[in-house]
């Protein structure tokens, strides 16, 4: 297992979002083990809660034991109980990258996010991929890797705006399509990109034009919340 190293870097990064975010009494801090029921079983009421299959994929306790102590894992936490997670780890021989990187790029992954009702629509999983990218980033990562459900548009949209781009399509271990989303850590992917191209995002309809455009080498660089949904793609010049 390749470790993260240097914890000072997550501490540091979460001391700056409980200055900035800290209301009505929660708190962000690094999981230990003790809170690894905690996280299973907001991993379990997110799934409930969603409603739909597809959205948000069911973890056993291996995975999350990983993260707590290989990885990045995060706790917001109230009055002593967990109300939400984020986990990340490196990409490495135990976790395989989700796109392909180069022999001297190091690859973070994020692997979810999970909150608990009384948080959602708070800005917190916003927060919570920033903090994750910005330690890999003090951590002298070159890119942050993650994949979102196509059907998952708030957080498709939290991740765009985080700096990720659409890159690939691809069906996951549960069946399910999942986009994969790149950020490039030091900006090398930016570039000029005069070429675009706008796609409606009906999952419930297919993926294949979606899939077709980004095997041409477009990147998906912003979400258009209208109805339908609209994913604008790019190519570099």
């Amino acid at each position: 297992m390749v470790t993260l190293g240097d914890q000072d870097f997550t501490q540091s990064a979460i001391r700056v979002v409980n200055r900035q975010k800290r209301r009505n009494g929660v708190l962000v801090r690094r999981a230990e083990i003790v809170d690894i029921a905690s996280l299973m079983e907001l991993n379990t009421s997110s799934i409930r809660y969603l409603g739909r299959k597809g959205l948000f994929m069911p973890m056993p306790e291996a995975f999350f034991t990983r993260m707590v102590a290989d990885g990045v894992a995060i706790v917001l936490e109230k009055e002593g109980r967990a109300l939400g997670y984020s986990v990340a780890v490196p990409a490495g021989k135990c976790n395989e990258a989700f796109l392909p990187v180069t022999s001297t790029s190091r690859a973070g992954l994020l692997f979810g996010t999970a909150l608990d009702p009384a948080l959602r629509g708070q800005g917190w999983q916003k927060s919570l991929i920033d903090i994750r990218v910005e330690i890999f980033k003090n951590s002298g990562f070159s890119e942050v890797q993650s994949t979102v459900s196509p059907s998952n548009i708030p957080s498709l949209i939290n991740l765009i705006d985080s700096g990720f781009q659409v890159s690939g399509l691809k069906t996951m271990l549960d069946n399910y399509p999942r986009f994969l989303v790149r950020h490039d850590i030091h900006g090398g992917e930016k570039g000029a990109r005069n070429c675009r191209r706008k796609l409606v995002l009906t999952p419930s309809e297919g993926l294949s034009d979606h899939k077709s455009i980004l095997n041409e080498g477009f990147v998906g660089i912003q979400v258009i919340r209208s109805r339908p949904i609209v994913i604008v793609y790019a190519k570099k010049k």
